[in-house]
């Protein structure tokens, strides 16, 4: 049995993200591939975490929220064994920090590379337009409200425009 079957769903889905190859990124096409590769394998640490937790609709617990904030690093250690993975690694341990230091784990902006930045704004993106059994989704206006409001506390203000200016378009036309 496949836990979480939202995480498939949703990790499908990056793969609808095409800003990751726009040329002001200074994005290459390998790095565009191991971006693509470490979207689709972001969430994998959840896979460990007990399907109640995961699927919970109401408040989580404080022990419970420790272990989500733990699948990151779950995540890791289950690619490790993969030679092929290690570029994976910081896109999946650090797709929940923030610039301003609010993250899971704390780590400054500098220290959160570019490719870790853009999953976590198609990350949040894709949260919040997709229903949770702990939140109903938000049409796309609301998310680009929310998104704005933490340009520069969660996300990187140029990479969250480039977004913006890429996929606002597509679901803009999808979504009225």
């Amino acid at each position: 049995m496949v836990r979480f079957s939202t995480s498939r769903l949703q990790n499908a889905q990056k793969r609808e993200y095409p800003w990751v190859t726009d040329t002001t990124c200074s994005v290459f096409d390998a790095h565009v591939y191991i971006i693509c590769l470490g979207a689709l394998f972001h969430d994998i640490g959840k896979t460990k975490i007990p399907h109640s937790v995961l699927n919970k609709s109401s408040k989580l617990r404080k022990d419970e929220w420790e272990l989500i904030k733990k699948h990151p690093k779950v995540g890791v250690n289950l690619i490790s064994q993969y030679d092929w993975a290690h570029h994976l690694e910081p896109m999946i341990l650090l797709h929940h920090e923030r610039l301003d230091g609010k993250g899971y784990y704390s780590v400054p902006s500098e220290k959160i590379p570019l490719s870790a930045r853009m999953v976590c704004v198609a990350d949040a993106f894709d949260a919040m337009k997709s229903n949770r059994p702990y939140h109903r989704k938000k049409n796309v206006k609301a998310c680009w409200a929310e998104m704005e409001r933490c340009s520069g506390t969660q996300f990187d203000p140029e990479l969250l425009r480039l977004f913006r200016s890429i996929i606002g378009d597509i679901y803009l036309d999808k979504v009225k």
